[in-house]
């Protein structure tokens, strides 16, 4: 089995426990921030290393 490059809602919902509807918030705002970074984007979806960045980062905790 491949290793997933990219996430969809109901991956994210699984990973964080949250609805559907949090998470596809969570991807629509991953994806206008990476827009602003002139990076390509996939509506629904959000890439994992993207996803790592954000959620598990060190650099985001100060």
């Amino acid at each position: 089995m491949e290793k997933k490059v990219l996430l969809s809602a109901s991956d994210i919902a699984e990973i964080l426990g949250v609805s559907k509807s949090k998470a596809y918030k969570i991807i629509k705002e991953g994806n206008e921030n990476l827009q602003k970074m002139h990076k390509l984007t996939i509506a629904g979806k959000l890439p994992v290393e993207y996803f790592n960045d954000i959620f598990y980062s060190s650099k985001n905790n100060g």
